[in-house]
């Protein structure tokens, strides 16, 4: 069932959680925020896989990266409006 094979594509996707974590604190270097961007990641993966997209190891570090470049970027527009 349809159902069923999106099941199997999100367990497949949690046995990629620590490369994302890993990839996500090796450039951040915070275990919080890169807790934190590994979520959002795979929220956006469980998204993805109910419409039926393929979702890659290279498709979740590719989201992955797009979190934390926005996360600086916010960072860096609360610095500047606290300045």
């Amino acid at each position: 069932s349809e159902q069923h094979a999106a099941g199997t594509d999100l367990l497949a996707l949690y046995d990629s959680v620590p490369q994302v974590y890993g990839y996500l604190l090796s450039q951040c270097g915070q275990k919080a925020l890169a807790e934190d961007l590994t979520a959002e990641t795979f929220l956006a993966a469980v998204d993805t896989v109910r419409r039926d997209q393929p979702v890659t190891v290279g498709w979740l570090i590719g989201v992955a990266r797009h979190k934390l470049v926005d996360h600086w970027r916010r960072l860096a527009r609360e610095e500047r409006s606290l300045a």
